[in-house]
């Protein structure tokens, strides 16, 4: 049998008001010795929980009004943590477990993670802990997630288009096309951009796709590389329901001899010079500098700029 609690080694109320039994099966069990609760012939018994002494300080608490420095202590961490909830975002306070999902799937695409590698063990474990909701995050299907996301997006920027269309009695978009060089991976990609005003909104624009460009030999041997980029372009800009003769009035992009062919003569759109390609080539030229510090003529100006 327990006994009560050296009073000059504990700050515990619960430690100070009780006597502890342990029974032949090893069962801990509280007797109460307040003055409500204390009767030689029956006296106030609880049990305890494997875990700990909760049961007894639910007695003090809605019993007696005593609460301990330790509930105390949980109850302010959870008060804050519903006052930062109150704050969160609403699609968060409705469906926590799906905006950890749209989240992490944004996150993937927006870094270009590869959908087998949330296959790893790494992974899995990550979604293990992310326990939000029913049945938690055991499974996540990155590839669906993309699916969702760009199908939003897709819907989204259709409806600007819509609402721009309505409004304006001419064409009203204006298209940007570029064929970047990575300079890491020395690989090429195509990226296509629109730009356009609404009735509510201003100088607004849509990456509408970015892909690696590498035609095959056939299809390089076949036909001009113009005409590639043109089939390509008019796939993407089909997708978002736009059409060329009807939305599309100007088009940017560098001095590239076969992107300003596709944009000029195949689109026919207005075709402008990049500002930002005039300025780079201005100051490549001037000042004698180039990204790739081997090839730079001018370090100190490289560094300046």
């Amino acid at each position: 049998m327990g006994g009560i609690k050296d009073l000059k080694k504990t700050t515990s109320f619960l430690h100070q008001c009780d006597v502890r039994l342990i029974d032949k099966d090893t069962v801990k069990w509280f007797i109460y010795l307040l003055d409500s609760c204390f009767n030689v012939k029956k006296p106030v018994v609880i049990k305890c929980t494997k875990t700990g002494a909760s049961n007894a300080c639910t007695h003090l608490d809605k019993k007696h009004c005593i609460t301990s420095s330790k509930t105390m202590a949980t109850n302010k961490k959870l008060a804050h943590i519903k006052k930062q909830l109150d704050l969160s975002d609403p699609a968060f306070k409705k469906d926590p477990k799906r905006w950890f999902e749209v989240q992490l799937g944004a996150w993937s695409a927006k870094h270009s993670i590869l959908y087998n590698a949330f296959m790893t063990c790494r992974w899995q474990l990550i979604g293990r802990q992310l326990l939000v909701g029913e049945g938690g995050m055991k499974s996540i299907n990155i590839r669906k997630l993309h699916v969702e996301l760009y199908t939003t997006c897709k819907k989204i920027i259709i409806m600007s288009f819509t609402e721009a269309r309505s409004f304006f009695t001419i064409k009203y978009l204006s298209l940007y096309l570029d064929l970047i060089k990575s300079k890491m991976s020395n690989q090429k990609y195509l990226a296509l951009r629109m730009c356009f005003n609404t009735l509510t909104r201003f100088n607004i624009g849509y990456n509408l796709a970015i892909c690696r460009f590498a035609p095959t030999t056939d299809e390089r041997q076949a036909e001009q590389l113009s005409t590639i980029l043109h089939e390509w372009s008019l796939g993407v800009l089909e997708e978002f329901g736009i059409k060329v003769m009807l939305d599309v009035l100007t088009s940017t992009s560098n001095s590239g001899s076969d992107v300003k062919r596709t944009l000029d003569i195949l689109i026919d759109a207005w075709w402008e010079w990049c500002i930002s390609n005039l300025i780079h080539l201005a100051l490549t030229e001037a000042f004698g500098t180039s990204i790739d510090p081997k090839n730079s003529k001018n370090v100190d100006a490289r560094c300046f700029f």
